[in-house]
């Protein structure tokens, strides 16, 4: 079987879609645009959705001037000048609707943001029909609900269509499903589902954010009987920058793990401020852990994790004498 693109095209389809340096990207995209346009553009005629998307990228982007070396000399006036390109704007439409009910949700993204975002004087924002391509993209499978839902707070709307792309393998629905019952919009509030829900995204272990809900649900005992153990599982699996405070504490007091406090220490140090980091340094500073023992440092930080009910009963075993020196009780 020979090969569908030329070395050239699958090169520059190679920078340009699946590489993150700006400067190959660019240029790819000219070798693309020098070489190979009229190639990708029968494919994309031929039905190839991964060629229509492309192609209806060059007009989405007006990429098309550079690649037929236009200009606005060759116009009478500004008016004629953006009516043309209002046009090559509008040819993205046919091909973005192909590819994206096809079946490459990647489609549904420019195709949703002609109408969202709009562009300038030349294509006024479409709240409408940005919202029946969302509404598409969630019927065909996709996981659209996350903008139904985060961006557009429509829990209600959002929900079915969550719960179908959840059940149709796209695993980022559980999390959209997770937060819905966690939060208890549109539904009542259900911390048990919800922890279900993060708990089969979280499995697959690239959901950062799912690992760390579950994780924080076991430690706290929220939804499930509270799980030292189960909770460090979930956050040591997580990745990306989601807070380490939770699992800090952990190796910092030896919580479902072997205890080490000097990695207990360094969780904490580097996550976000947060009521569990602000409890988890007064414990180091209070008991001494890593460091030495400074009680009134460490019920400062206690204090800073406000109404936090492990912080606010270690308080309790403190008091400051007659000279104003932090003591055990």
């Amino acid at each position: 079987m020979g090969k569908y693109f030329s070395d050239v095209v699958d090169k520059a389809i190679e920078d340009i879609y699946y590489c993150y340096d700006g400067q190959r990207a660019k240029a790819a995209a000219e070798a693309l645009f020098q070489a190979a346009w009229d190639v990708v553009y029968e494919k994309a005629e031929a039905g190839c959705l991964f060629c229509q998307y492309m192609i209806g990228n060059t007009y989405y982007f007006l990429d098309v001037i550079e690649i037929g070396d236009r200009s606005e000399r060759e116009f009478g006036c500004r008016e004629d000048w953006d009516g043309w390109r209002r046009e090559q704007m509008e040819k993205s439409l046919p091909l973005f609707e192909s590819a994206f009910s096809g079946g490459m949700g990647l489609a549904g993204r420019n195709y949703r943001n002609y109408y969202g975002d709009g562009r300038g004087d030349l294509i006024p924002a479409d709240y409408d029909r940005k919202l029946g391509i969302l509404r598409r993209g969630a019927e065909l499978g996709y996981y659209y609900a996350f903008e139904l839902f985060y961006k557009l707070d429509r829990a209600a709307e959002a929900l079915p269509w969550a719960q179908k792309a959840a059940e149709a393998g796209h695993l980022y629905g559980w999390h959209i499903v997770a937060d819905i019952y966690w939060e208890g919009k549109a539904v009542e509030r259900n911390p048990a589902y919800a922890l279900e829900c993060f708990e089969r995204t979280a499995g697959y272990g690239n959901d950062a954010y799912a690992c760390r809900q579950a994780g924080e649900m076991y430690f706290r005992g929220l939804g499930a009987p509270q799980d030292y153990a189960r909770a460090v599982q979930y956050l040591e699996r997580k990745s990306g920058k989601i807070d380490d405070d939770i699992l800090g504490i952990c190796y910092l007091l030896g919580y479902g793990c072997q205890q080490n406090v000097e990695r207990g220490k360094a969780l904490l140090l580097g996550s976000e401020n947060t009521k569990y980091k602000n409890y988890g340094l007064g414990m180091m500073y209070a008991e001494g852990l890593g460091v030495r023992e400074d009680i009134g440092k460490g019920v400062e930080y206690l204090k800073a994790a406000g109404n936090y009910g492990p912080a606010q009963e270690a308080m309790t075993q403190y008091k400051k004498s007659w000279f104003g020196v932090w003591r055990r009780k």
